[in-house]
């Protein structure tokens, strides 16, 4: 997901085809351009609340999750455009939908 650019790619598959490192490897690739990657690994969040959670540490944050304008505004503040990958994010249909409001959220 590249925030700064409202863009967002989803990559579905079995485990062990590639999908980590072919978004790594992207985001990775996308430093020349001006591009941090921020990785964040989901593995064993069993809720929304919990990814978004990691997020925030993951930016460098302690902030509630609910301050998802604070969120933004630090991430429109920061110098570099962002991409988001977040792995191995394996929850139920109706958590997932959080995550990805959240996410939303932060486009805006």
């Amino acid at each position: 997901m590249i925030l700064s650019g409202k863009q967002s790619v989803t990559l579905t598959g079995a485990p062990g085809v590639g999908k980590s490192a072919v978004a790594t490897a992207v985001a990775n690739n996308l430093k020349k351009d001006g591009f941090l990657p921020m990785l964040v690994n989901a593995r064993g969040c069993k809720t929304a609340s919990r990814v978004c959670g990691r997020l925030i540490k993951q930016l460098g944050l302690r902030l509630p999750i609910q301050h998802v304008t604070m969120v933004r505004s630090w991430l429109a503040d920061y110098d570099k455009k962002i991409i988001l990958v977040v792995d191995n994010l394996e929850l139920p249909e109706n958590e997932e939908e959080k995550v990805a409001e959240f996410l939303h959220e932060l486009h805006e």
